[in-house]
């Protein structure tokens, strides 16, 4: 997160009050970034008050990294829908649909925007959803291209995401794949170039193009205060999106095997994160995205320094699709559009229990003995626990479409762009940024 000036890769632990796009891990928001340390009265009338400020706050600091990081932009409402891209024309030389390094990133983060969206009431499973028409465009995706970026590049984002299958394209408004050049030799990230005035005024015209001059439609903070991570299922959010980015993928891919990266990407993660025995694993219990951050944490200095979001996110995720096996229940990436859609009206365990007939404390418990964690697991504590933590942090209060509390977001992580580290995960955003996964 990264108020005031703060970039938000160096504030995770901060206590988040509202979502937006930050680079915190893949479950935080835009808001949560300038909220951390800017506080203001909600002011009434066009593009003002926080819906803005804090928007604006995620641009720019995606512009002018610390590191290369990238992620999504989504704000309730809004007329429009960012992703933040950064591209290395040194590492990447071959200009096809293929490389995939930077396209399938960009499937990623599209994907963090929907459950996003799932979370603030959007309720679409099967698409193509028609573009509304006060969203920003009538074309479904675009690039920015801010402070150029490689060109050939802009056209590959573009197919790959019009490449998807109809049941992924579910946004009622555009998408703006924005583009930043990165020279990871050299350690320049973004948009070096521009500073100060010059900075300001192209962050104002990238928000312009993607939410409009008036921010139609954006919802005031007042309706998306609160932590919706609380509904989102933190611990396979990541995991999720990586997986479905690389099976369902894009039918632009013609040589690029989706699948079989997946897989390679599970052994490298195990092997960073020496998953079995490795008892920080058994810090994760609720829904929310602290527990990942817990285990990062417990990771830092103890032999487990790649072990970070992307990896942890896509063990677990690895451990759910080995739970929906072993329980023979329906497991599809429809079934857990399902859960985001009810856990917006309720919380994240009892549209879990609903779509699956298991709770999520069932769940925990098979992960931990795949594993092999010492110690015995309590499946219905576990579930109470997320329970009373999502009672404590959202219930009872209202939101924009009737539910409790939601934040909003920019669910970010970081994706690097250096191929050396294609398979090593990062810190996080929802507070999602994860850092070095592609």
């Amino acid at each position: 997160m990264g108020g005031g000036g703060t970039p938000c890769s160096n504030v995770m632990g901060m206590k988040r009050t509202v979502r937006v796009s930050v680079r915190c891990s893949p479950w935080v928001g835009v808001l949560a970034c300038a909220f951390a340390a800017i506080s203001f009265r909600e002011v009434e009338g066009a593009c003002a008050g926080s819906a803005k400020l804090s928007t604006l706050a995620d641009i720019k600091d995606k512009m002018r990294p610390s590191r290369p990081s990238g992620g999504s932009s989504y704000w309730p409402g809004g007329a429009g829908t960012g992703l933040h891209i950064y591209v290395d024309p040194v590492e990447s030389p071959a200009y096809t649909a293929d490389t995939h390094m930077y396209t399938k990133v960009s499937i990623h983060e599209y994907i963090h925007i929907l459950q996003q969206a799932w979370m603030h009431g959007f309720n679409a499973t099967t698409g193509p959803v028609p573009l509304r028409a006060s969203a920003s465009s009538q074309t479904r995706f675009h690039v920015i291209n801010p402070c150029g970026a490689d060109k050939r590049f802009e056209q590959l984002h573009v197919d790959a995401l019009n490449g998807m299958g109809d049941d992924m394209k579910l946004l009622d408004v555009p998408t703006y794949v924005i583009l930043y050049p990165v020279d990871n030799k050299n350690e320049k990230y973004g948009c070096t170039s521009l500073s100060g005035a010059d900075l300001d005024a192209k962050a104002e015209e990238i928000f312009n193009t993607i939410y409009g001059k008036d921010c139609a439609g954006m919802w005031p903070s007042s309706d998306v205060m609160g932590d919706y991570a609380a509904k989102d299922g933190g611990p396979i959010a990541e995991g999720s999106a990586e997986y479905y980015a690389l099976t369902e993928g894009s039918s632009a891919w013609t040589v690029f095997n989706g699948s079989a990266y997946w897989t390679k990407k599970l052994a490298d993660d195990h092997e960073y994160c020496k998953t079995v025995g490795n008892k920080n694993f058994g810090l994760i219990t609720t829904g929310g995205e602290g527990n990942i951050i817990k285990v990062m944490d417990a990771n830092r200095g103890a032999g487990y320094e790649h072990c970070m979001d992307n990896p942890i996110g896509e063990i677990v995720w690895e451990a759910f699709l080995k739970f929906c096996d072993s329980k023979r229940f329906s497991c599809t990436h429809k079934d857990l559009k399902e859960v985001y859609v009810a856990a917006s009206s309720t919380n994240w365990y009892a549209a879990f229990k609903a779509q699956y007939g298991v709770t999520w404390g069932d769940f925990i418990c098979f992960a931990r003995a795949l594993w092999k964690l010492a110690g015995d697991c309590d499946a219905a504590a576990i579930t109470q626990e997320g329970l009373d933590w999502a009672k404590q942090k959202y219930g009872g209060g209202d939101s924009k479409n009737g539910n409790a509390n939601s934040g909003t977001g920019a669910l970010n992580h970081s994706n690097s762009t250096s191929n050396s580290a294609a398979t090593l995960g990062g810190a996080g955003a929802i507070a999602v940024s994860i850092a070095l996964n592609v």
